[in-house]
């Protein structure tokens, strides 16, 4: 992904006259449930932009700008129909509505960790790009993205990477609407820190701020905290260090009850599997058994 990025950034950049300074990081990426996430390790100080691919398709979606004495957020369309002149279905999201325009937002303004971002969202209604911190020469600043919270997209994908000319069709049937977010910190100094990003993968449902698709309980990766979870914790029950380090979700370096109050404290969370999953051997059912009863025993200790 990191070539894809890298790859469509002089064109990008050369419509907001900003020369390409990503430098080097690393990008990661999981999929989990309908959600892919990319973690942007280390975390980007933005020098000029930093472009998200939320999809991985080649084609730039977003991207966070640190302009003169502003940092924005510019989503990008199909068809570049000139330099910087998009024909575009992308819109930033907001949670700051535009009291000449009702219905939009002019400025970008985070979402919560946790809030819905979804159709519902406000649409930034300023050419797809909005200002959230701005700080004049006589110090001035306002600030609508902050730290510690997510910023909203929705872009399409389906698109034509190739459609650069202004002409043909650039929204092929098929091509669906999806909901996305930023993490980005905007500093009190017009300075911005992109940290990951996520999309859902369900045409048109909404996405939780901040939710990465990672299942707790769910150490097998399935999207489903079940069975298997289950004999993974007590497969290597009692086990310093983890013979499987999947069978030790709490981190602690000891397989036991900590592990197992995850998987029970989550069970049947996620998607099931195919009904050919498997059945716990009479032996798992036993070790289960006790699992629960010294859960239940230090519950009632906690409670005394």
């Amino acid at each position: 992904m990191r070539k894809q990025i890298e790859k469509r950034s002089g064109r990008h950049l050369a419509s907001y006259s900003a020369a390409a300074g990503l430098g080097a990081f690393a990008i990661g990426s999981h999929a989990q449930a309908a959600i892919v996430f990319t973690d942007v390790d280390p975390d980007q100080n933005v020098t000029s932009a930093f472009e998200v691919d939320f999809d991985g398709d080649g084609f730039i979606d977003a991207a966070v700008i640190k302009a003169g004495l502003t940092v924005q957020v510019r989503s990008f369309g199909f068809d570049e129909l000139t330099m910087g002149v998009w024909l575009t279905d992308n819109f930033t999201l907001s949670t700051l509505e535009d009291p000449s325009v009702p219905g939009t937002a002019y400025y970008a303004a985070s979402f919560a960790s946790g809030a819905l971002i979804d159709g519902a969202a406000l649409q930034v209604s300023k050419f797809g790009a909005s200002i959230g911190l701005r700080e004049t020469a006589g110090g001035f600043v306002y600030n609508f993205i902050g730290t510690g919270q997510f910023v909203g997209i929705q872009f399409e994908i389906g698109n034509d990477p190739g459609e650069t000319d202004g002409s043909g069709i650039d929204r092929p049937a098929g091509s669906t609407t999806h909901f996305g977010w930023i993490e980005v910190d905007a500093g009190p100094s017009v300075s911005a820190v992109v940290k990951s990003f996520a999309y859902e993968t369900v045409p048109n449902a909404g996405i939780l701020a901040g939710n990465t698709g990672v299942l707790d309980g769910d150490l097998n990766g399935d999207g489903f905290v079940g069975i298997e979870d289950l004999n993974l914790v007590l497969g290597d029950w009692n086990a310093s260090p983890p013979t499987d380090p999947a069978a030790d979700p709490t981190g602690d370096n000891f397989v036991g009850i900590e592990d197992l109050n995850l998987v029970l404290g989550n069970w049947n969370a996620g998607t099931p599997p195919a009904p050919s999953a498997l059945v716990p051997e009479p032996a798992t059912l036993v070790l289960l058994a006790a699992g629960l009863g010294a859960a239940a025993l230090r519950r009632r200790r906690e409670m005394v």
